[in-house]
């Protein structure tokens, strides 16, 4: 089951672990900002889709007992700001830890990470981690 709340414009998602429910949370995404009138979503949707699946698989392992909460937040009219949070350990990064395009090699040059956090990396415009480091919260351009 997936829970949904919007309020102008800013989105709050709650499902649990389950790989199946990252592709419905990835259309609701859709659906949302074709309401909002985005002119062209991918960036939005590719981070979105691979911020869900590093939750599920990586941060809660798979287990259906734990929670994934994603929050979207317009910033500006093409501007978000997406929070996805897991119940696991955390990706294990220093939390003080952040990325902009003007130094992209703080996080992304970890050997551990891989592909998926490649792509949020290369589409967004920061990157941060709570001190768990079970919580990403990241700025992009749609």
């Amino acid at each position: 089951m997936i829970q949904l709340s919007v309020d102008s414009g800013d989105l709050l998602l709650k499902f649990h672990s389950d790989i199946t429910f990252v592709q419905v949370a990835v259309e609701i995404i859709r659906t949302v900002l074709e309401y909002l009138k985005v002119v062209d979503p991918t960036n939005v949707l590719l981070v979105s889709r691979e911020l869900l699946k590093n939750a599920v698989v990586h941060g809660n392992q798979n287990d259906r007992s734990k929670e994934v909460i994603y929050r979207m937040f317009r910033l500006a009219q093409d501007r978000f700001k997406l929070e996805v949070e897991d119940f696991g350990f955390g990706i294990g990064l220093d939390s003080s830890e952040s990325t902009t395009k003007q130094q992209p090699k703080k996080l992304d040059s970890d050997e551990t990470l891989g592909r998926g956090f490649k792509i949020i990396s290369s589409l967004s415009e920061q990157i941060s981690l709570n001190e768990q480091g079970n919580k990403i919260t990241v700025l992009l351009n749609a």
